[in-house]
């Protein structure tokens, strides 16, 4: 009887909701607990809000409590709910590792007073939380990977049988310049499995999002090609981006330096965000950033400007917000930028078929208040073409597709690699 089982408890043949447990010689370990939005939006709506968290896992929109049985740790690959899922859920006597202690307590501040299900999203007050990092001896490593979500991490688990590859989520190629991508991103997966080749993985464990999907693979140098093009230097631009996603929130910050506009962040998780990297990496100049004054609810290190300061001087500024945020955006600046400004939708993925009525009542708003609208999308996911160098690299004996609707395709490409190598 094999010693080392693993079982995809969600996110198999479905986009989100990863949850992987590994039961090795009665050692059980979990690898996410991520909502699964795919069975969340059947179910609820505004008629039909989550009663708690009992009723949430009746319908396996979270993992079922006897997922936890028998597992001691739980490793947290990055803060995308359809990963993190509702830390409260968790039992108490499970270690639950993350990418960064600041970063989630950064999101618990945001989801803490939620009056909805959200309020699971922090975990109790007991919870044993610890950062997710290596540590001689330990048969998990962390290695960090790109992804719209900053810090993310693979891991990597030394098994009595067999070495065990989960990637998470993550893209192949940076966004940033390479000396700036090298300040964040020390090392990534790949890099490390090509320095370290003594390291033989057995199953790996692989998100493909981009697969079945039509997808354009936009890269750092292209995006800022665009933005150079639309942004207009005589009105005032509004682009519409993922507070987590450190990488293009740099991108941005550079683009909007070259053409002259100063960015006025319109969202307290952007604001949050922003000074905490700054504090942190040289990539972020906090002098050259301000915040809208209709924003700040606490003490903030950023310039402060109004509403008054846009109409007077359209352009000058940039105005970044995110989509939790954008309503009460266009509801406070809305009438103060000029007809024809730019506005950029930067969020990282597509919205999918239960979502399209969102993007069609934010572009009615957006033309309400006269803005052309433009998509800029860069994936944090690697493309489907990128495949074969991930499998180049890892060389894994077997491999178990999630986070796909497509994972048959990905296992014959696969199949096609061993053949070949053969």
């Amino acid at each position: 009887m094999p010693r080392c089982i693993i079982s995809i408890v969600s996110g198999y043949g479905e986009i989100g909701g990863n949850c992987v447990k590994i039961m090795d010689s009665n050692r059980g370990l979990l690898f996410d607990q991520g909502i699964r939005f795919s069975v969340f939006r059947r179910y609820f709506s505004r008629l039909f809000e989550p009663r708690g968290i009992i009723q949430l896992r009746s319908i396996r929109i979270i993992p079922p409590l006897d997922t936890y049985d028998e597992v001691s740790e739980l490793y947290i690959s990055h803060f995308h709910l359809d990963h993190l899922g509702l830390l409260h859920a968790v039992p108490r006597d499970i270690k639950i590792y993350v990418p960064s202690l600041e970063i989630l307590k950064l999101m618990c501040r945001h989801y803490e007073k939620s009056t909805t299900w959200l309020a699971y999203v922090p975990p109790r007050y007991d919870a044993d939380i610890r950062k997710a990092e290596p540590i001689k001896g330990r048969d998990i490593v962390p290695v960090q990977v790109r992804h719209s979500s900053y810090p993310s991490f693979a891991y990597i688990y030394f098994g009595s049988e067999k070495t065990i590859l989960y990637t998470g989520d993550l893209r192949v190629e940076p966004l940033l310049p390479k000396s700036m991508d090298k300040e964040i991103h020390p090392i990534t997966l790949l890099d490390y499995l090509e320095e370290n080749k003594d390291i033989k993985i057995d199953t790996l464990i692989i998100e493909g999002t981009n697969f079945g999907r039509i997808n354009t693979p936009i890269d750092g140098f292209m995006a800022q090609k665009m933005l150079a093009k639309i942004i207009d230097p005589h009105k005032t631009a509004l682009l519409i981006v993922d507070p987590g996603d450190i990488e293009l929130l740099i991108l941005v910050l550079m683009s909007l330096a070259e053409t002259k506009k100063k960015p006025i962040l319109a969202s307290k998780k952007l604001v949050d965000m922003t000074e905490h990297w700054a504090q942190h990496t040289q990539l972020i100049d906090t002098d050259q950033i301000c915040t809208l004054a209709e924003t700040i609810e606490e003490a903030t290190t950023l310039e402060i400007v109004g509403e008054k300061d846009v109409k007077k001087h359209p352009e000058k500024y940039a105005i970044l917000t995110d989509l939790a945020t954008i309503d009460e955006t266009l509801h406070t600046i809305g009438e103060e930028t000029p007809r024809g400004a730019p506005a950029i939708l930067m969020i990282p993925e597509p919205l999918d078929e239960s979502s399209l009525q969102n993007e069609k009542t934010l572009q009615n708003w957006l033309q309400h208040y006269h803005y052309l609208t433009y998509r800029i999308r860069i994936s944090g996911h690697y493309h489907p073409h990128q495949l074969k160098r991930i499998l180049r690299t890892i060389k894994p004996k077997e491999i178990i597709p999630i986070h796909t609707t497509k994972p048959k395709m990905i296992k014959d490409i696969h199949s096609a690699y061993i053949l070949r190598i053969k």
